[in-house]
């Protein structure tokens, strides 16, 4: 599944879902793609941020073997440090 950001010559913004590149393609050049808001036919593309395949971080932090950030470490390791004397 694609998910691609798309704005109308009138300036709205949405999303649409499609099953490829081609087909977003494919369906634009039919006609098929318009604005939910206008109804407006000049639908383009916009830029978007990068999708990122985190799903095996959530699965790493799940099961407890995540990846600490450099902050964490630190606390952790100070908190077992030895005490000084009084």
């Amino acid at each position: 599944m694609l998910v691609l950001n798309l704005g109308c010559a009138q300036g709205h913004r949405f999303e649409g879902w499609f099953g490829s590149a081609q087909d977003f393609e494919s369906q634009q050049t039919r006609g098929l793609v318009s604005c939910p808001v206008c109804a407006s036919a000049e639908v383009q593309r916009l830029p978007s941020a990068p999708r990122l395949n985190v799903a095996h971080l959530r699965q790493e932090k799940s099961s407890g073997s995540a990846i600490k950030p450099p902050l964490a470490r630190r606390r952790s390791r100070a908190s077992r440090a030895p005490k000084p004397p009084p």
